[in-house]
């Protein structure tokens, strides 16, 4: 059986058993179960981020295996354990599923995603931000975390900056962007959860997505800027995040893509309801929440004045 989006199902015969997902909200995850009957099945799977959650949850429901042909290098998503779907009432919720069982890579596919693989980038510099609450968090909180994973978090980051400054549009810096991809799944299966790898920028990110549809990692940009100016305000941050930030600052391509489908509003609507996480403790729950709305504000204001 097949599991795809729009995009992918031109590349599966008509005759073959096909599963096309264009959205996933928990709410809709009984109705994908109950159309696919099968247990034990064999699945492969053609999409991203939203194609990847929906199979991944099919196959821990079912007991099945799948395969998986990225066709865009956007999310660590193929390579963690963890799910991740929106409730109406309680916004991005994760739980635990399973991995995919095989990954088949064909870089001439995923090149034609070009923005995807831009904002794939902006997944795993989010790493940069998320260590930084993983240090507040410990300093603050008295959270202990496995040093070993710590380091090879911080390595992550410094081979992220180098990546930022290549032409996403080749092979090899594609191949690069994978490898990343893979360490930041690795990190979230040894460490249990997201930790290393996803801090308050992603909840900033929840919250937009919550406000608009887009990619995921376009809420990300946006928190990762506005988080890094809250960490630095309290005297915790680092060369690492303050280099990444302007990285992404200055990509036209994601500048772009984002004037074109987002606004201030949108993205200001979003800001005012956010508010910190019971489950991880990170710059969120030392910053005043006016604080949060005025930096956010002229961060937002800023980046699409082009400032």
């Amino acid at each position: 059986m097949y599991v795809v989006n729009e995009y992918a199902r031109q590349l599966v015969s008509n005759d073959q058993k096909v599963l096309e997902v264009q959205k996933a909200d928990i709410g809709e995850l009984n109705d994908f179960l109950a159309s696919f009957p099968l247990t034990h099945a064999r699945i492969l799977a053609i999409g991203a981020g939203t194609v990847i959650d929906v199979v991944k949850y099919l196959c821990f429901k079912t007991n099945s295996t799948f395969s998986f042909i990225p066709s865009a290098l956007s999310t660590n998503s193929f390579a963690t354990h963890r799910n991740s779907f929106f409730d109406k009432e309680k916004g991005k919720v994760s739980f635990d599923s399973v991995v995919a069982d095989e990954i088949i890579v064909d870089f001439d596919l995923i090149r034609q995603a070009y923005i995807l693989n831009k904002f794939g980038l902006v997944e795993i510099a989010s790493t940069a931000t998320a260590q930084v609450d993983c240090d507040i968090a410990h300093e603050r909180n008295n959270e202990v975390f496995d040093q070993a994973l710590c380091k090879r978090a911080r390595h992550l980051v410094e081979d992220t900056q180098l990546v930022m400054v290549e032409d996403v549009a080749k092979n090899d810096t594609l191949e690069k962007l994978l490898h990343l991809l893979l360490e930041s799944g690795a990190l979230t299966r040894e460490q249990g959860n997201g930790r290393m790898v996803s801090g308050s920028e992603h909840v900033i990110s929840s919250y937009i997505e919550s406000e608009q549809p887009c990619p995921h990692d376009m809420g990300l940009l946006f928190g990762i800027m506005i988080v890094s100016e809250l960490q630095k305000n309290t005297g915790y941050s680092n060369k690492y995040v303050a280099a990444i930030v302007e990285l992404l600052k200055k990509d036209s391509d994601i500048r772009a893509y984002i004037e074109e489908n987002s606004t201030q509003t949108q993205i200001m609507s979003a800001l005012k309801r956010v508010r910190p996480r019971l489950d991880k403790f990170t710059i969120f729950d030392i910053t005043p929440t006016d604080q949060l709305l005025d930096v956010g504000s002229r961060i937002i204001r800023n980046y699409f004045n082009n400032v």
